[in-house]
């Protein structure tokens, strides 16, 4: 379920929001590619939210990302990271769901009102 797996990114939609889109694939592993339509007022609390993190990063352009250590720790550790690409943002963590390692990204286009969620399951 989508609404609770997002808690596990401290992500709690308040307001009323529709599912446009949700895909499931496996092989080698389970990937669930998931898009949620949301109100500009749970678009903005949760952009505020994400600046607002103490571990909180902006990066410019893609070489910025690839120097970046914390994104190459992104796997290993359950912590909540919280990143401003240079077109959306973004809120990830690394846990377990039921038993099975589970990465899970949010991403907010600055244009759109739309929460892209991905679940990975190794």
């Amino acid at each position: 379920d989508v609404i609770s797996d997002l808690k596990y990114l401290n992500i709690d939609l308040k307001d009323d929001f529709a599912i446009t889109k949700s895909n499931v694939t496996r092989m080698p592993e389970r990937i669930q590619k998931t898009k949620i339509k949301i109100t500009q007022e749970d678009k903005n609390r949760i952009i505020k939210e994400i600046r607002s993190s103490k571990n909180f990063k902006s990066f410019v352009n893609a070489q910025e990302i690839a120097n970046d250590i914390v994104v190459e720790q992104f796997g290993a550790t359950n912590k909540v990271f919280n990143f401003k690409y240079p077109e959306f943002y973004s809120r990830k963590t690394y846990t377990e769901i039921n038993n099975y390692p589970a990465r899970l990204f949010i991403s907010i286009n600055d244009k759109t009102n739309i929460l892209e969620y991905q679940k990975i399951e190794d």
